[in-house]
C-alpha cells in the first residue's frame, strides 16, 4: 500500500513504473523489449510483471567510489558501489552474476538480480567498470533508460573516454551519477548525468555535492552516507 509522489499525485508504486516505462519507450530499442518478452516467456511470468520489475532502478538509488595511486596501499584501482536497497524487498536473495557475450560487442559481466536485463553495477573485458547512484529529478523521464544506458555503456566502450560519452550523448532521464572506472589505466571519474546537466568531477576534486575531495578517490554518495564513506576514505588512505 505504499505510495509514491508524482507531482500532486500519490500512487501505487507499481503504477508510477507503468507511467515511466510508457514515457520512456520511444528512446528504449526495440532489442530490449524482445529480450523481455524472451526472458518472461522462459521464466514462465507475465510478460507485464517482468517489464514492470525491469524498471524498478528508474525510482531508487546507491552509493559508490573508487580509489587508486596513492590511494591504495599498492596503487591499484579499486571500484565498489552499494546498492541501498531495502532488504526487506528480498532482491539480495535473487543475486546473479551474469556473464554477458553479446555478438559483435564487447563482453561484459553484471552483478545483478534475476529477472533484471538492465545494470546497475558492471566490468567488461576492457576493464571498464561503471556503477550509478540517483538523486532527484522526479518526473524527467522523457530519455534512455538509466539500466540500459549502463549497460550500453558497458557493451561499447573500450576506453574511460568511450564511456563518458555514452552517458553524455543522451537523451538522459531524472538526477543520476555514475562512478566510471578503467582498470586498465588506473583512471576514474565521477559523473553528473542528469536530464539538464553533465558534469564529470575528476579524482580529489570538488562538487557543490561532494565537498569534502580526498586525493585520488571519486566518493559519490549523500548525506551521512557521504560522511561516512569520506571518514573511511581518509582514514584508510594509502593502507
Amino acid at each position: 500500500h505504499t505510495l509514491v509522489e508524482m507531482g500532486p499525485l500519490k500512487v501505487t508504486p507499481r503504477a508510477a513504473i507503468e507511467t515511466v516505462l510508457r514515457i520512456q519507450e520511444p528512446f528504449v530499442a526495440r532489442r530490449y523489449f524482445e529480450e523481455l518478452e524472451g526472458l518472461a516467456a522462459g521464466a514462465g511470468i507475465d510478460l507485464a510483471d517482468a517489464r514492470v520489475t525491469n524498471y524498478i532502478p528508474e525510482l531508487f538509488y546507491c552509493s559508490g567510489f573508487a580509489i587508486a595511486n596513492s590511494a591504495t596501499k599498492d596503487g591499484e584501482l579499486l571500484h565498489g558501489r552499494v546498492l541501498d536497497y531495502a532488504v526487506d524487498w528480498g532482491l539480495q536473495d535473487h543475486a546473479v552474476l551474469i556473464v554477458c557475450e553479446p555478438e559483435g560487442r564487447v563482453p561484459w559481466v553484471n552483478v545483478s538480480y534475476a529477472g533484471f536485463i538492465g545494470s546497475v553495477t558492471g566490468m567488461n573485458a576492457e576493464h571498464i567498470s561503471v556503477g550509478e547512484m540517483g538523486g532527484g529529478g522526479l518526473g524527467h523521464w522523457e530519455g534512455r533508460t538509466m539500466a540500459l544506458l549502463v549497460r550500453e555503456a558497458l557493451e561499447t566502450s573500450k576506453s574511460l573516454e568511450d564511456a563518458i560519452a555514452t552517458f553524455r550523448d543522451g537523451p538522459r532521464t531524472c538526477q543520476y551519477f555514475y562512478v566510471i572506472a578503467d582498470g586498465e589505466t588506473r583512471e576514474a571519474v565521477g559523473m553528473e548525468a542528469s536530464w539538464d546537466v553533465f558534469d564529470v568531477i575528476r579524482p580529489g576534486t570538488s562538487h557543490t555535492l561532494l565537498p569534502r575531495p580526498v586525493p585520488d578517490c571519486v566518493l559519490l554518495s549523500a548525506g551521512d552516507r557521504y560522511n561516512h564513506l569520506v571518514d573511511r576514505a581518509q582514514a584508510q588512505h594509502g593502507g
